[in-house]
């Protein structure tokens, strides 16, 4: 009885520290809200120290991580996590992201334009200057345009439909160029977007929920399974996707 009873105090000062650590990282996120009226200015919301406490470290295959976590050394900590995410083969997705090869369906002209910023929503094209998503943006609301006011020309481009081509094209080509184009979206969204605290169904919005819907249900796991073993998908990269 005893025994059991260290274990269960165990498991809730583990449950109760994780806690603490989102609602800090959440708590953060409100203030920024509350003093700035937005919440573009900074992503994402969990810090690595908080990402770490989020996650079992006690799931079988992450024993290097937790060593490194527990010796204070993130930086070791986000390479045994993605190490192991690229390792592993316990969890399974459409096709194999160990078993790299060109014999996949592509659209290269379609992939190099969403490389040079080429969108195409609701009947209407725009390109991004420099190839700079401004994942708030809608062609649609600028003055300097006279095409009829359309919220979902915003919310589609925050789908990222195009990112499962420019994956396969990754794939088919061999050419590191698509995995550079796609971490640098990556990294754009994610700095630009960071998670809210409430639901976002208003325009402008990148966390509408159909669009985390639309997101979530394929279109981010399977360009993160194409540039999963890209060496421009850092470490640093892997860690801030899974927050």
């Amino acid at each position: 009885m005893h025994s059991l009873n260290l274990f269960a105090a165990h498991a809730w000062a583990s449950a109760t520290s994780r806690f603490r650590s989102l609602a800090s990282a959440w708590l953060a996120m409100a203030v920024l809200v509350f003093t700035t009226g937005q919440a573009r200015a900074a992503g994402p919301v969990l810090s690595d120290a908080n990402l770490f406490a989020a996650l079992n470290l006690d799931y079988p295959g992450l024993e290097v991580v937790k060593a490194n976590v527990a010796a204070g050394d993130l930086a070791a900590a986000k390479a045994s996590l993605a190490t192991y995410l690229q390792r592993r083969t316990n969890v399974a997705w459409w096709w194999d992201p160990h078993a790299v090869t060109t014999n996949v369906g592509y659209n290269q002209t379609s992939a190099d334009q969403m490389v040079s910023g080429y969108v195409f929503y609701s009947g209407i094209g725009y390109t991004f200057p420099g190839g700079d998503i401004d994942w708030f943006y809608n062609v649609t609301k600028d003055p300097g345009n006279s095409y009829p006011d359309n919220n979902e020309w915003q919310w589609q481009l925050n789908r990222m439909g195009e990112w499962r081509n420019l994956g396969d094209t990754y794939w088919g080509t061999s050419n590191e160029n698509y995995a550079v184009a796609w971490v640098r979206q990556l990294r754009n969204w994610l700095t630009s977007c960071p998670v809210p605290t409430t639901k976002q169904n208003v325009t402008p919005s990148a966390w509408r929920t159909i669009e985390s819907g639309v997101r979530m249900g394929g279109n981010w796991h399977d360009a993160y399974h194409r540039f999963l073993h890209s060496p421009s998908f850092t470490d640093q990269d892997v860690c801030d996707y899974l927050k």
